[in-house]
Order: structure tokens, then sequence, then C-alpha cells
């Protein structure tokens, strides 16, 4: 697994020189499974468009590790094959 700290100040770098005061990385793509690194400067804030709006106001110059799960199959469809358009 990658230095969490090494890669949030890195991120945190490349916020302050970014025109929108964010950086964010990928980290883990495993199936429904997502972990991203997000890095924004004090000021903006950061609102994340998925299934709903959800925003991030940044009081102070930051760095998260957003984890997310873009499908959980259903009781009915256990291989979640109907979520994944099969």
């Amino acid at each position: 697994m990658a230095d969490l700290v090494r890669l949030a100040a890195s991120h945190l770098e490349a916020a302050h020189s970014s025109d929108h005061g964010s950086s964010a990385e990928l980290l883990l793509r495993d199936d429904p499974l997502r972990q991203t690194m997000i890095a924004p400067v004090a000021g903006p804030e950061l609102a994340l468009l998925m299934h709903l709006r959800h925003a991030v106001p940044a009081l102070e110059d930051s760095a998260f590790l957003l984890t997310t799960v873009t499908g959980v199959p259903s009781a009915r469809n256990p291989t979640g094959a109907q979520a994944r358009g099969l």
C-alpha cells in the first residue's frame, strides 16, 4: 500500500498549484470498491456528484481517503449481473 502521508503531502502540493484548488487520484479499483485520495486547499467547497450530491467544505488544507462502493448485489440478484448490465 502506498505511503498515505507522503501521498497526501504530494497531493496538497499539487492542489496549491491547481486552478481549482484540489488534487485527486484513484488509488484502488476493485470491482465495486473505489478508494480515492482527495486533497483540497482551504477555501473552496468540493462538490462530489455521484448518485446524490455531497459537498465537502475545506476549512483548512486537507487530504482524505474517500472509499465508495459503486454497486451491491441485491438478495434477488446475488451475482450483481443486472447492476453490471449483463
